[in-house]
């Protein structure tokens, strides 16, 4: 009897130790299931005793560094199965979590990843990765999904719970609520099977996984807290590898003792201000953990790099004088004061900081700076970089701009008046209007290329620096001469007249500020008219106008009687000086180099003819436009010329609309810019995407189509895509099913996705597109295909490649008019793409003819075009003649006697519509547009 108790009692204590949970304190044991650690093995440490059954899996280091803690799934055939008698039925309340580190699955080609599955035949219950990494939770057929990819190797804390009262489950990554939702009653049972890094369909995730909890009850956002906060304890000390920048930290008292390389977290986290000037740091690695910085000063070291990607508080950076190539400041949204001149910054992005007050960024290798977000900004420096254009439109609030020592050829400050400090310097100016800054007080505008400069209104001005310019016209009366105390006017060899207040003041304090053939007068413009152009000047010199030698200027009284100019074919570029001839009637200026012409001023024209030029600006609103002559007015052969400025567009459209180029428009105010849009079908898409909003006019303006990046034109019967090179911003274009012939995006240089389908593309150059990775072209009876950009080695191909998959990549198949596509590296394209281009087609780095050349094409002659039946090709000796139809699909096939140049081929019984006959001569080949009617 003793023996019997004895052997209960002992029973009776193993059972209680069996089902005493051997786990961390931070969790929860109350409804706890199963929990794996994985510390060497797959043994349940929740006292059920319920151990997991793992194959073909690899323990490896978790995420504390600790080895053989964590298990490895090698994404083919590794998983672990668990028999849970208990496990919460159908729709009962539970919980899992744990944490995983999920690798990029490049090489596979499955698109389903399963990180944990309930179910003993199908999926009643799963956790899944799409192959882009995207989270998927399935109950049933009901699908939840998160567009984040996870597949980024880090370790990744998760926690699902269900309540079955409510019939939701919350799902939570890193202690953050990523999921939520309603699910509808299970119809499938779970029984007790639940498998970890598969499922039922053999879907096997790829990466690590470890201290997977199950439990059947829902857990408290506390609880789950505790989970994610205890089971992933913050390193206590920040690495700090620069000995140079720990011995900083030192002497300011943030560090002690002796440099080892590290400082204490804790010392750093709370620290706002830190200025480590000129203390020879070259790694500010460690500055990730000063999280409450707001003031940052790390200039005059010898950085390469500095990441303050986890200092969002920063409200004040100053990096200047290092040897940066590169800052990411995005996101910095809090940043107000940005220092970072004399770095090697080849470019500079502060769009999302729109907080910025202070930009001074110069000394650095950028050629561009996009400032339309930065609104709040008081000071501007971008000087001595690679600047050709800045535009300084939205940033009203400016104090002061400094972009001297750039390659800027025009500047327009007209909308910021509150500029006090403009210097703008040693750049290639040739215009500078500052007659909306009147609080302006200094201004250098020396080296440029000015040849009039008005400061009459700014009667602020304190400073003026404008030598070193081809000035003729210089006029400072601002009624507050008194007040300039800086000024030199030095090295203006066309200046010969300066307008002041006070002739005798200047005399007297002014006298070295000038070269000595320049005079002070309180009226230049009184005698002469200023002609800058000297062929203009010439030309009135040969017609004895201007009688008193060459020297920029004309007589006011040897113009103010001419009513006529004939001024054709004299190679003039300016017609600056023509509002001077008052009485002025009929002007003829065609065929000269003219850009820029502006009549506003001559009132009395009845004349006038200014065809084949180079035009981009075209004013005649006089206030007296009915008095000029349909008959007697030539505005065509401007190519370039999109707006022309008049007193009425609505009477201009009735009366002049043939004499002008289909390009160009009329208009009250050309200073809107607008951009042409000849093909009605592309601006009803571009009024329909909401992106043209002022009608069907046949234009659009420039402003609204600035910042499109992305353009669906798909299925829209498109002809014409005029227009599209000044959308510079895309980055995606989508022009298929449509009715192209040609396409040109050649200034679309920021352009990464193109897909242009289904057209009728014969010729396709995308060399310019230097960033572009997806080229989707099929169904085009293309000829010439140029993808010689430098970046072939970074298109997006189709799985099986070594390329990701992608809902839409890179392909030529079905081009089969295509011989040969123009690539950077032939050996890199014939071994990486051989899969998606006809066998037919080759990769060269020339694609040259080396049959008969294309000028011998040109001569070629087809008619009768459009046809019923019969083509006559003459002139040019053929072995073969192919045609196709717009699908590019082959129709017909000719043989040709090559010994003749007249041959005949028959295309009768071919349905009506547009064909493409191709002459092929060995290995050359022309295609040739067929209508057959």
């Amino acid at each position: 009897m003793k023996t019997k108790l004895l052997l209960l009692l002992l029973l009776a204590i193993f059972s209680v130790s069996a089902q005493t949970p051997n786990v961390p304190n931070y969790v929860p044991v109350n409804g706890l299931l199963v929990y794996y650690p994985f510390n060497g093995n797959a043994t349940d440490q929740s006292g059920n005793g319920v151990n997991g059954n793992p194959q073909n899996l690899t323990l490896t280091t978790d995420r504390s560094g600790n080895s053989n803690a964590a298990y490895s799934f090698n994404g083919i055939n590794s998983g672990m199965s668990i028999y849970l008698a208990n496990q919460p039925q159908v729709n009962n309340t539970r919980t899992i979590t744990g944490w995983f580190k999920a690798s990029d699955p490049v090489s596979s080609s499955a698109f389903d990843f399963c990180l944990a599955s309930y179910g003993a035949v199908a999926d009643s219950f799963k956790i899944s990765f799409y192959r882009k990494g995207y989270l998927d939770v399935n109950f049933d057929s009901q699908v939840f999904s998160s567009q984040k990819n996870f597949f980024n190797n880090e370790w990744t804390f998760f926690a699902m719970t269900f309540d079955d009262n409510t019939n939701v489950f919350s799902f939570y990554i890193n202690n953050v609520l990523e999921l939520t939702g309603t699910v509808s009653s299970f119809t499938n049972g779970f029984g007790g099977i639940c498998s970890i890094g598969k499922n039922n369909s053999n879907n096997y995730f790829e990466g690590s996984i470890d201290d997977i909890g199950i439990w059947n009850r829902t857990l408290t956002q506390k609880e789950i807290t505790d989970l994610y906060e205890s089971g992933n304890p913050p390193n206590p000390y920040t690495s700090i590898p620069d000995a140079n920048f720990e011995k900083k930290l030192i002497d300011l008292g943030i560090d002690s003792g002796i440099a080892d390389g590290k400082v204490l977290t804790s010392n750093i986290s709370t620290v706002k201000f830190l200025d480590l000037t000129k203390s020879n740091i070259s790694d500010l690695t460690g500055i990730q953990d000063f999280v409450s910085l707001t003031d940052l000063n790390c200039s005059q070291n010898s950085l390469t790099t500095v990441d303050v990607s986890k200092n969002i508080n920063l409200t004040t950076l100053d990096c200047n004088n290092n040897r940066i190539t590169s800052l990411d400041v995005s996101n910095n949204i809090a940043l107000l004061n940005l220092s970072c001149y004399s770095n090697q910054l080849t470019a500079l992005d502060v769009r999302v900081n729109t907080a910025l007050t202070k930009l001074d960024s110069g000394s650095n290798k950028y050629t561009a700076l996009d400032l339309s977000s930065n609104t709040a900004l008081t000071f501007l420096g971008c000087n001595t970089s690679q600047l050709t254009s800045l535009d300084v439109s939205k940033n009203t609030a400016l104090n002061l701009l400094d972009c001297r020592e750039n390659k800027l050829t025009y500047l327009d400050v007209s909308k910021i008046t509150t500029l006090k400090e403009l210097y703008c310097q040693s750049n290639q100016l040739t215009n500078l209007d500052i007659s909306k800054n009147k609080a302006l007080e200094f201004l250098n505008c020396s080296k440029n290329q000015l040849t009039t400069l008005d400061v009459s209104v700014n009667t602020a001005l304190v400073g003026l620096y404008s030598n070193s310019n081809p000035l003729m016209s210089l006029n400072l009366k601002n009624a507050n001469n008194l007040k300039f105390a800086y000024l030199n006017l030095k090295d203006n060899p066309n200046l010969t007249c300066i307008q002041v207040d006070d002739t005798v003041y200047s005399n007297a304090n002014w006298a070295n500020k000038k070269d000595a053939a320049a005079s002070f007068s309180t009226d230049c413009e009184q005698e002469y008219t200023l002609i800058p152009d000297s062929n203009f000047e010439q030309r009135l010199i040969q017609l004895q106008i201007d009688t008193d030698g060459k020297n920029g200027k004309v007589l006011n009284s040897s113009i103010a009687k001419i009513d006529h100019l004939y001024l054709e074919s004299n190679s003039i570029k300016d017609l600056t000086g023509i509002s001077g001839f008052v009485s002025l009637r009929g002007l003829r200026v065609s065929n000269n180099l003219l850009t820029h012409l502006d009549l506003s001023k001559n009132t009395l024209l009845d004349t006038l003819d200014c065809s084949k030029n180079k035009l981009i600006s075209l004013n005649i609103k006089n206030g007296n436009n009915i008095k000029l002559h349909k008959s007697s007015l030539k505005f065509s052969n401007n190519p370039d010329l999109t707006c022309i400025q008049v007193d009425d567009a609505a009477y201009s459209d009735a009366n002049w609309a043939n004499i002008k180029d289909a390009t160009a428009t009329f208009n009250t105010d050309c200073t809107v810019d607008f951009v042409v849009l000849p093909d009605t079908n592309f601006e009803q898409k571009l009024i329909d995407l909401g992106i043209d909003t002022d009608g069907l006019n046949g234009k659009i303006t420039t402003a609204n189509i600035a910042g499109i990046t992305s353009l669906d034109l798909s299925n829209s019967n498109i002809k014409d895509l005029s227009g599209i090179e000044n959308f510079t911003a895309l980055t995606f274009l989508d022009c298929s099913n449509n009715q192209l012939t040609t396409l040109d995006v050649s200034k679309n240089l920021a352009l990464e996705t193109l897909n242009a389908s289904t057209n009728q593309i014969t010729t396709l150059d995308l060399s310019k597109n230097s960033k572009l990775k997806i080229v989707y072209v099929t169904n085009n009876p293309l000829i010439s295909l140029n993808l010689q950009n430098g970046n072939n080695r970074n298109f997006v191909l189709p799985a099986p490649t070594d390329k990701k998959a992608a809902s839409l990549y890179t392909s030529f198949l079905g081009l089969t008019t295509l011989s040969c596509i123009k690539v950077d590296d032939p050996n890199y394209s014939n071994a990486n793409w051989s899969k998606i281009k006809e066998t037919t087609t080759t990769y060269s780095a020339t694609c040259s003819t080396l049959g008969i050349e294309d000028s011998v094409f040109d001569k070629a002659v087809l008619y009768p075009n459009p046809t019923k039946g019969e083509v006559n090709i003459n002139n040019i000796a053929l072995e073969k003649a192919t045609v196709y139809n717009s699908l590019g699909q082959l129709v017909k096939t000719f043989t040709l006697n090559s010994s003749n140049t007249n041959n005949t081929i028959n295309l009768s019984g071919l349905p009506k519509g547009v064909y493409y006959v191709y002459l092929i001569n060995k290995d050359a080949a022309s295609a040739k547009k067929v209508i057959v009617e």
